[in-house]
């Protein structure tokens, strides 16, 4: 499901599973609010809160890119080489009381804010529960990746991942009362919540 330039739209109860893409696409828009959702057996990530980047033709570490609605793509690989790209993922969403699992590339990937100017995003995950995930892409891919400015993970339980739990990027985030454990399993130099 895509949410472009919407606002004010709220999902309650609903079950995201049996898909090869995410569960969950919003850019652009304000207080959109996901509550009380199941996403399992997807093969990227349940809920994705701004633009990717169209995957790279090689394997490498940091590159060039163009940005993609509805991708992550080669995301993370941009970002080390472009650290203040804005994904437009608009403001004040709310993932909230929601279980993701047996996903095949990390659980959430929230961005929000202008790394240029500071102004927050105050996009937030709370209450959550997060675990099982990576089925394909084994690193780099956390329970929650977060990146952009002003953004809140709270009251999460993030478990059972082979690499880290939160993986962040950006400035002025509130990452508070969260429970994580057994983290990075499988993984090498890297934490539970890693910022490098």
């Amino acid at each position: 499901m895509e949410l472009k330039n919407t606002s004010f739209i709220h999902f309650n109860g609903i079950n995201f599973e049996c898909s090869r893409g995410m569960g969950v696409y919003i850019e652009k828009g304000n207080d959109n609010e996901i509550n009380n959702c199941l996403f399992r057996n997807l093969g990227i990530v349940g809920i994705c809160v701004g633009k990717g980047i169209e995957p790279f033709a090689e394997l490498m570490h940091e590159g060039d890119g163009q940005p993609a609605s509805g991708k992550l793509g080669s995301l993370m690989n941009y970002m080390y080489k472009h650290t203040t790209f804005n994904r437009e993922a608009g403001t004040g969403h709310i993932i909230s009381n929601c279980e993701i699992y047996n996903t095949g590339a990390g659980g959430i990937s929230l961005s929000g804010g202008d790394r240029l100017t500071l102004k927050k995003g105050n996009n937030q995950v709370v209450n959550c529960s997060l675990h099982n995930f990576n089925r394909l892409d084994r690193s780099y891919k956390a329970g929650i990746n977060i990146d952009g400015v002003g953004n809140v993970i709270r009251n999460c339980e993030i478990f059972n991942c082979p690499g880290s739990a939160i993986l962040l990027h950006g400035n002025d985030h509130l990452i508070e009362y969260n429970s994580i454990h057994h983290a990075v399993t499988d993984g090498d130099d890297m934490g539970a919540i890693y910022y490098g």
